[in-house]
């Protein structure tokens, strides 16, 4: 489905929430912010510059749980030992 993305340039977030859902962000700054994220629609995040901290969430239980099985599976990767 070709979907129509809000293009969002050269803009500067600080210490807030914002919904990334149907939202393209090309070139801007993420000082401090909460990403949310529904699942409602596409995103894009191009040649950004992020300051932490960086906290990334979402409304929709289901992608909670999703976004807390990728942190699990980062955790568990990074406690792997190869010989």
């Amino acid at each position: 489905q070709d979907y129509k993305k809000a293009r969002i340039t050269d803009s500067i977030f600080r210490n807030t929430r914002i919904v990334i859902d149907g939202k393209s962000f090309y070139k801007c700054e993420f000082d401090g912010v909460t990403l949310v994220y529904n699942a409602t629609a596409p995103y894009e995040i191009v040649d950004n510059k992020f300051i932490a901290p960086l906290t990334v969430t979402s409304d929709d239980p289901k992608m909670l749980e999703m976004l807390g099985l990728a942190q699990k599976m980062r955790e568990m990767v990074g406690e792997t030992r190869h010989p």
